[in-house]
C-alpha cells in the first residue's frame, strides 16, 4: 500500500521572526499564543507559550516537509 503524500498545513506567508515576536502556534490541534525565545536557524524557532510549554524546532506550516505536532500559523503584530 502506497504512503499518502504529505501536504503542508495552511499558515500565513512565512516571515522572518526575531526574539520576543508573538505568534500563534498550533500544538496538538489547539492554538496557543507563543513568544519566540530563540532563533535556531533561518526557519526554526524555539517558542514558549503563555502556559509555559516550550515548543522547540517550530517552523511555519508551509515549510514543513513531514508531520510535526506543532507549527507556527501566524505572527501577531
Amino acid at each position: 500500500m502506497a504512503k499518502k503524500k504529505f501536504t503542508p498545513p495552511h499558515s500565513d506567508k512565512p516571515k522572518q521572526l526575531k526574539v520576543n515576536d508573538v505568534v500563534i502556534a498550533l500544538f496538538l490541534g489547539t492554538k496557543h499564543q507563543c513568544t519566540v525565545t530563540e532563533v535556531i536557524s533561518k526557519n526554526n524557532y524555539k517558542l514558549v507559550s503563555t502556559t509555559g510549554t516550550i515548543l522547540g524546532q517550530a517552523q511555519w506550516g508551509q515549510h514543513l516537509t513531514e508531520y510535526t505536532p506543532w507549527y507556527i500559523i501566524k505572527k501577531i503584530n
